[in-house]
């Protein structure tokens, strides 16, 4: 194996790398994810501990929830489609080639998810003027 030197340059060019791909949008909105199954219910216990903690471990959590025994359909930025199904929430999500050839797609899988749930359960409040009128 070859030796490998970075320096923080590295940094900057691999930012630039990835704002030079995306032109006009941010790369990772030009990910598209399908779910023709649907996806999974979460428990309350879980959605809400995502709520207080939406960090990257929890989104990635509830993602397996949502996504066991479901097929997955996500269009990466380059128009290449990949396909998968876990089947168990244990399962490794390196293993599949999705997340090897385009990594960042866990981060876009995660938050399309995140960002679902938290429209589809969690209600507006109700505007003061009009609490309690029927």
């Amino acid at each position: 194996m070859e030796a490998l030197i970075l320096t923080r340059n590295d940094y900057d060019e691999g930012l630039e790398h990835v704002r030079e791909s995306a032109k006009d949008k941010p790369y990772l909105d030009k990910f598209k994810m399908n779910f023709p199954d649907g996806l999974n219910t979460v428990n309350v216990i879980e959605l809400c501990k995502l709520v207080q903690n939406p960090d990257f471990d929890s989104k990635v959590k509830i993602l397996k929830i949502c996504i066991r025994g479901k097929n997955v359909l996500v269009t990466c930025p380059n128009g290449e489609e990949e396909r998968f199904c876990m089947n168990n929430t244990d399962d490794n999500l390196e293993a599949f080639p999705l997340f090897q050839k385009e990594p960042l797609a866990l981060i876009a899988l995660a938050d399309s998810v995140y960002g679902h749930l938290l429209k589809k359960y969690i209600r507006q409040s109700t505007p003061e003027a009009t609490a309690g009128k029927i």
